[in-house]
């Protein structure tokens, strides 16, 4: 209630009569004590210190950073978002007990089955792998797609991606464009090959995996 009541004072001045009516209402059934009369004169929310809990931030950081690499790897590798992977989190020991407090959001939020928590790890054949702030995840793969289906269709995205890239560098290697061409389309032109590069050295980082 702590959270509501706040986050309706602060909402105030972008939606006052909606959050005076919900506010009312609140008062109205003993929930929100206060002795303003109106929201509109009620005070403004105070930090309160000892609500910040730096540990619990990390927590929810390595979570949630967690929870987007094993959904971009299963995005990576076609897989669907609520197939169940197992996966390895390689961080430094005092991480372990952080993140496996939270583990059942993981495994809720991901779709993991098993989360296994190493200090090291070699990576094994059709393991895909990121990076997080802290460590490294691994996802074992083997048997949840066809490795040989995968590298005919992330051959034929690096070979559209290889084309664009050349169109891309022959715009910016030609004197009349960059003559011509304003500052932030030239500007546009080299972030996108920068993107692009990137792409593909990713997908070459696949299909060495598959290999």
């Amino acid at each position: 209630m702590l959270v509501l009541d706040r986050f309706l004072r602060l909402l105030h001045p972008l939606m006052p009569f909606l959050t005076e009516e919900i506010w009312r209402r609140l008062k109205e059934a003993d929930l929100v004590r206060d002795p303003a009369p109106l929201l509109a004169r009620a005070a403004w929310p105070a930090n309160v210190r000892g609500h910040y809990r730096p540990a619990l931030n990390r927590q929810m950081a390595l979570l949630l950073e967690s929870v987007s690499a094993v959904r971009n790897l299963k995005r990576e590798f076609n897989l669907a978002p609520g197939q169940p992977v197992r996966a390895i989190l390689v961080l430094p020991r005092p991480y372990h007990k952080m993140i496996g407090a939270a583990a059942h959001y993981l495994k809720r939020l991901a779709g993991v089955e098993t989360l296994e928590l190493e200090t090291a790890h070699q990576r094994r054949r059709l393991e895909a792998s990121g990076l997080l702030s802290r460590g490294e995840i691994y996802l074992p793969l083997a048997g949840l797609f066809d490795p040989e289906r995968e590298i005919v269709r992330l051959n034929k995205e690096l070979a559209v991606l290889e084309r664009e890239l050349e169109k891309g560098s022959g715009r910016l290697s030609s004197r009349e464009f960059l003559e011509k061409a304003p500052a932030e389309v030239i500007e546009r032109e080299r972030a996108r090959q920068s993107q692009l590069r990137e792409k593909a050295d990713r997908i070459k980082e696949h299909l060495s995996f598959l290999k």
